[in-house]
């Protein structure tokens, strides 16, 4: 790897509550003023090999030096256990220059959806998290609907409560079902009208598969897709 990396020291690795809920890694960055990110991107963490696993930032630029991640430690993935040895042999790592696409302007006043699936909440933690910060009147114009297969795969932020009562709403689907009638595409599916009233913003983080899904719902209900943001526009066209 010929880039410049960010070096970082691992600060806290937070097991999940069971074998299918991700991890949440927090690091310091050694250097924080090198890293200027906005909320919606990914950085990625180099491996002793040099490959890179690329990870969205799951924290808002204002809690620099810190930087937190989720990461599902899949046994058997060969980039999951390549991490998870690293994380076993010391605590410095290294980051590569953040990028992405998405880049959530946090100061529009226009309604927004956050759509995640497992770990694709990351982003939506770093979006929510800048606003409380810099428009926190802004958070009642939010609304975040995080699915997952089961209830143990579900992630919580320790200031949903506070962002909730400062008027988020958040909607938690636990279905694992995958077809049209999961529950949380049921659910998205009667939202389309208000949302296309709105002229609501739409942010969908996950795999391709479900951005995908979630894409041709809502183009179907007559949501324009220039309103959506995800990665996998970028890393997976199609």
């Amino acid at each position: 790897m010929t880039e410049a990396t960010h070096p970082a020291r691992l600060r806290h690795l937070a097991l999940g509550a069971g074998p299918l809920a991700p991890l949440l890694l927090e690091l310091e960055l050694l250097d924080p003023q090198a890293f200027v990110f906005r909320p919606g991107q990914y950085s990625a963490i180099v491996l002793p090999d040099g490959k890179l696993l690329t990870l969205s930032i799951a924290s808002g630029p204002s809690r620099l030096p810190t930087l937190r991640f989720l990461y599902r430690a899949t046994p058997g993935d060969p980039q999951a256990d390549a991490l998870n040895a690293l994380l076993r042999t010391g605590t410095r790592l290294e980051l590569s220059a953040p990028g992405g696409q998405v880049c959530w302007d946090v100061a529009a006043t226009t309604p927004s959806l956050l759509v995640c699936a497992g770990t694709g909440i990351s982003q939506a933690y770093a979006i929510l998290e800048t606003v409380a910060d810099q428009a926190p009147e802004r958070l009642p114009t939010y609304e975040v609907l995080a699915l997952a297969g089961s209830d143990e795969e579900q992630l919580r932020h320790p200031q949903d409560s506070f962002w909730q009562t400062a008027g988020l709403k958040l909607v938690r689907v636990s279905d694992p079902a995958l077809g049209a009638d999961n529950t949380g595409l049921v659910w998205l599916r009667d939202a389309a009208p208000r949302l296309q009233d709105s002229r609501a913003r739409v942010l969908i983080g996950g795999g391709p598969a479900f951005v995908y899904t979630v894409h041709d719902l809502l183009t179907a209900a007559g949501l324009d897709a220039a309103r959506f943001a995800a990665d996998a526009y970028e890393y997976a066209p199609r």
